[in-house]
């Protein structure tokens, strides 16, 4: 596993009320939850990293995503694990992980 080295601030909810689009920040800053099927990056194949959209975090490699059939973005292993909080996710009918940036809490 790599380790991933660099400093990662949050901006603030006002910052990134001007960033983001209305259902990046529900999801980034109030715990909202993307359409399954709807989202940007469920289908997307493209080669490359996926970040944390308000720190830059690097999260997780497009070679480790896989097609999970939940209609969100699912990866086999993170970049580096320290990178990230899991946490359970009971709001569901379905308990489910729910992964956050560490610094960005994203």
């Amino acid at each position: 596993m790599r380790k991933v080295s660099g400093t990662y601030g949050r901006p603030t909810d006002e910052e990134l009320k001007k960033k983001l689009t209305k259902e990046q920040f529900g999801v980034i800053c109030e715990s909202a939850t993307e359409s399954a099927f709807k989202n940007a990056y469920w289908d997307n194949h493209e080669h490359g990293i996926y970040v944390d959209i308000a720190t830059g975090e690097p999260l997780f490699l497009s070679l480790d995503k896989f097609d999970s059939g939940t209609g969100w973005p699912s990866f086999t292993k993170p970049i580096d694990k320290s990178m990230l909080v899991e946490s359970q996710d009971k709001s569901l009918p379905v308990v489910r992980t729910e992964v956050r940036s560490r610094h960005g809490d994203s």
